[in-house]
């Protein structure tokens, strides 16, 4: 008579494993999207975050002076240095102090440019500190007819009368000038290679659309947009018949914005950028007057 071994050691049969293998690719088929869809719902909400920290230091600049809003750029010359997102505008407001130096330059415009990046955005990292160029970059367009250096009479600035540079509308404008429905910012263009350089900021639908699609839609084909009431909300920016925005040619008549835009985007009056309108001009007509965010 054969005695088993106490020794002798017990293994899983082919088939077991491949029944135990079976099991774990089913729950990780049935997991996976439900992992993306909540690592996709934290970057909708860090995003919306890094906007309401704009917006709070937004109220910090009109504290600061004099009850203006914060403009889109606030002197000529660099814009690293003088744009809405530069050295001198929201640095002082995120504590980030510029230095003396090239290299601290650079460091300042590095941590402005990592607090406004939204991980869901699909863009160049801030290259100011890694290659020693003065290219940086920010994942949010915010609104030009906020105030603009193309909106002030000073000299070097252009004549208003002659119809070059010069522009009003784009004024430098007080708290009490900008409705609460008016668009401050949204997620900008989510794509390594933007198809405008000039994407950080936008006068017009066309700016964020069709004519230089500087929108983006990084949050499961939606955007996050700050409103100047300090709100947040997310939504579709493209009219349902839009599939992919990006495939499609700058200025292509299929790129059609979502049509609730057309009535959030509040916009300061552009005709006045003719020349003939200088007489009708008046701080009431700053902006159109569009209906309330429907949220």
């Amino acid at each position: 008579m054969m005695v088993r071994s106490n020794n002798q050691k017990k293994a899983f049969t082919l088939v077991e494993l491949l029944v135990v293998i079976g099991i774990i690719a089913v729950l990780i088929s049935i997991l996976l999207p439900t992992l993306s869809r909540a690592r996709a719902s934290a970057n909708q909400v860090y995003c919306a975050s890094n906007l309401r920290q704009l917006y709070t230091a937004m109220q910090i600049y009109s504290t600061s002076y004099n009850q203006y809003v914060m403009p889109s750029k606030i002197a000529t010359g660099s814009d690293q240095q003088n744009l809405w997102c530069g050295i001198n505008v929201l640095g002082p407001l995120y504590g980030v102090k510029s230095g003396g130096t090239g290299a601290q330059n650079l460091a300042a415009i590095d941590r402005i440019g990592k607090m406004l990046n939204c991980p869901a955005v699909d863009r160049p990292a801030d290259a100011a500190t890694s290659t020693g160029t003065t290219a940086w970059s920010v994942d949010y367009v915010y609104n030009d007819n906020l105030g603009s250096t193309k909106g002030q009479n000073f000299p070097g600035n252009g004549d208003y009368t002659a119809g070059t540079k010069y522009d009003p509308w784009l004024k430098f404008k007080r708290n009490t000038q900008v409705p609460a429905c008016a668009l401050i910012a949204v997620d900008g263009y989510d794509s390594a290679s933007p198809p405008d350089k000039n994407d950080v900021r936008f006068i017009d639908l066309g700016d964020l659309t069709k004519d230089h699609r500087r929108i983006g839609w990084p949050h499961t084909k939606r955007a996050n947009f700050l409103f100047n009431d300090g709100t947040v909300h997310v939504l579709n920016p493209w009219d349902k018949t839009v599939k992919n925005p990006y495939n499609l040619a700058l200025g292509d008549p299929a790129l059609k914005p979502n049509p609730l835009l057309q009535n959030f985007l509040i916009l300061a009056p552009q005709v006045l950028s003719n020349p003939s309108s200088i007489g009708s001009y008046t701080d009431a007509d700053v902006w159109k007057k569009g209906r309330e965010i429907p949220f």
